[in-house]
């Protein structure tokens, strides 16, 4: 075992921290970089590093998928209908201690009713969103215009996953991890 962690120290380069300029002249096959948080990658290596999402919109996407669309949408129904029922006690409260709660519970209520909806909308978002797919066929060509004959950018690997921003006909605009836009053929996809 300790064998193997000197191996792997070894094939770790140089470690970059966030404002770091690395100079790295001489390299071995199949080396590697740690990247920290902000460090700059350098020119050798040619790797794409996906940005993950905000902490927050991983905890809220896990909420929301908690539990189905229609379920949330049960939920703000009952919190719109004990919006209406705090509204009602508010009005017709003759002792002051509970026109307070009622009061309290209409200032909450419309708050709880805004999350719920906005949960169900995110889980039906969630169970319906197709704007991503994965390359299957051969390495194939991105071009530049939704075309055969037009120029092509890049060539996309197989695996290569990729987010569909527009259509026209059989052609997809698609863009890459490294942010690259272009048109393959939808034959060419797998819409995950």
């Amino acid at each position: 075992k300790g064998g193997s962690v000197d191996k792997m120290r070894r094939l770790i380069l140089k470690t970059i921290g966030a404002g770091d300029n690395p100079k790295i002249n001489n390299y071995i096959k199949n080396s590697s970089v740690e990247i920290m948080t902000g460090g700059i990658v350098p020119k050798p290596f040619d790797s794409i590093i996906p940005v993950e999402k905000m902490f927050l919109i991983r905890w809220w996407n896990l909420l929301a998928g908690s539990m189905s669309a229609n379920i949330w949408m049960i939920l703000s129904l009952l919190a719109a209908i004990g919006l209406i029922a705090a509204m009602y006690f508010w009005w017709i409260a003759d002792r002051s201690e509970l026109k307070k709660k009622a009061f309290f519970a209409t200032v909450i209520t419309p708050v709880l009713l805004g999350i719920l909806l906005a949960l169900g909308s995110t889980s039906k978002l969630l169970a319906t969103n197709n704007d991503y797919a994965i390359i299957m066929n051969k390495d194939y060509d991105m071009h530049e215009g939704a075309d055969d004959r037009s120029p092509i950018i890049k060539d996309i690997e197989v695996g290569t996953k990729v987010e569909i921003v527009d259509q026209i006909d059989e052609w997809i605009k698609v863009v890459t991890v490294d942010t690259e836009s272009g048109w393959i053929k939808e034959s060419e996809i797998v819409r995950i």
